[in-house]
């Protein structure tokens, strides 16, 4: 494929922390920039709430007293909305189906409009007007987010990654996590839901629909073993890793590698968890280490921090022993090849703190041979494909090597995690050495994501059977 001249090197990205809600904000302070100072990509990192329907209300995290339409000046306040304080008793109940409802007069619908703008996007109110890639929180629809496990789109233009995810737009390799991290649900299998699953012998009733939603929704957007696998079995060479990285919250390693003072001046009952050592993800640690990303972007936490983390000789990066012999002794290693990892991490979107949840970077092209380089689709990662195959074949495996983890003492602040990762990517890989997870001589068109119509990006289960179809069962 040729590759024009006078395209740019340079990729204009904007990010933004925890939208709560308030997706037209983010997109029309984008169409306030001159053009030339827009983006090429926007990047969300949470939170968004892709509330579609009523039925969505279930299956969504988020305290009931911010569903309350009278609290919005402490929510979102994605619009001005005035409420009749008479006619709202500052309460919520529940319907005989277990549904979530107000009192006020306008019911759900009235709950919806208040806690979230999308579904005047997903019903083509409004459009998604910069191509945009979103990744989960701990505030999320997921009923919708589990019908995509492998990502996809919601809405045109815009992509989730899915529980991890490996993608490619405008020649720059982009990886993600949702979710956040509980250590305690690590090694645990996330419950399994379907519409049509039986309970006792009899088809779900609504109210054991909401039921099942109020046990494990929070369960299910906490981040698991099988997750950090692909991105842990991918191989790092050079110009292969991801330049930017995207997770909910944070980092464990980065946390002291910036204004630590000002953090805890801004935050400071995150005092006794940064004395502990305890405040972010040990798991991102690894996966930080290892890739060496241009940008790891994060949210969560609701503070603006920058953190520069420098990358020595001496961290280990592969799945190779800790005894693995050092490449330089301390004298010899090259002084001008030090690596650094950018971190910034976001805020939500408050009036009295603007400025905080939004920030624009601009990054290098990794590949300026990359067909995405020449068009506004977004590809999939061939190898990263190629390791959540090796998870799909070897679930049982996976299942089994877990299960022994937890019956063995286990204890969140000494356990290896990275062993283990090094354990299990050394058994899936000898279990399937005739899957190809190299991105050499790929036919780049067959992992080029599907046209987006409104049937597609409205049908979660049909782009999972499609990915599953195109990309798992073609090995079989």
């Amino acid at each position: 494929m040729s590759i024009q001249t006078d395209i740019s090197t340079k990729l204009k990205v904007a990010v933004h922390g925890c939208v709560h809600g308030s997706l037209k904000r983010i997109y029309d302070r984008i169409e306030e920039l001159a053009p030339n100072e827009r983006p090429d990509l926007l990047l969300i990192l949470g939170d968004v709430q892709t509330i579609r329907t009523s039925k969505d209300l279930s299956s969504i995290s988020i305290p009931a007293k911010y569903m309350n339409p009278v609290n919005q000046h402490r929510y979102n306040n994605h619009q001005n909305r005035h409420f009749n304080q008479e006619n709202y008793n500052n309460k919520s109940r529940y319907n005989n189906k277990g549904n979530i409802i107000s009192r006020y007069n306008g019911g759900a619908s009235t709950i919806i409009d208040h806690i979230s703008d999308f579904p005047q996007y997903f019903n083509g109110v409004y459009e998604v007007t910069v191509p945009t890639l979103i990744i989960g929180g701990n505030h999320e629809n997921m009923r919708q987010f589990m019908e995509l496990p492998y990502g996809g789109y919601l809405l045109p233009n815009m992509v989730y990654l899915g529980w991890s995810q490996t993608i490619w737009f405008k020649g720059i390799k982009i990886g993600g996590i949702s979710g956040i991290t509980k250590l305690y649900d690590y090694y645990n299998k996330r419950p399994e839901y379907n519409e049509q699953a039986q309970e006792g012998g009899h088809k779900h009733s609504s109210f054991n629909e909401n039921s099942w939603w109020n046990r494990n929704k929070k369960s299910l957007y906490h981040v698991r073993f099988e997750n950090i696998i692909p991105l842990y079995n991918s191989v790092v060479k050079d110009g292969n890793s991801p330049s930017i990285m995207l997770s909910h919250d944070w980092p464990r390693c980065v946390v002291r590698q910036g204004d630590l003072q000002g953090l805890l001046k801004k935050k400071p009952f995150f005092k006794n968890e940064v004395e502990q050592n305890i405040l972010g993800s040990p798991l991102y640690d690894i996966i930080l280490r290892k890739y060496k990303p241009t940008w790891w972007f994060s949210a969560h936490l609701h503070v603006k921090y920058t953190a520069e983390y420098k990358h020595g000789y001496d961290t280990a990066i592969s799945c190779s022993s800790k005894d693995e012999i050092k490449l330089f002794d301390d004298e010899d290693k090259p002084k001008n090849e030090c690596q650094t990892t950018h971190f910034l991490a976001l805020d939500k979107y408050l009036p009295r703190r603007k400025g905080e949840s939004f920030d624009m970077v601009e990054i290098e092209v990794e590949d300026v041979q990359h067909p995405s380089l020449n068009d506004n689709n977004f590809y999939f990662d061939p190898e990263f494909v190629g390791n959540l195959l090796k998870v799909y074949t070897n679930k049982d495996i996976i299942e089994d090597f877990k299960k022994k983890i937890k019956e063995q003492y286990f204890n969140e602040n000494t356990h290896d995690f990275e062993q283990d990762l090094r354990t299990i990517c050394d058994v899936i890989n000898k279990k399937s050495v005739n899957i190809n997870v190299n991105n050499d001589d790929v036919d780049w068109e067959d992992y080029k994501f599907p046209e987006c119509t409104e049937t597609w990006y409205k049908d979660g289960i049909q782009q999972t059977n499609y990915f599953i179809d195109r990309y798992f069962k073609k090995e079989e």
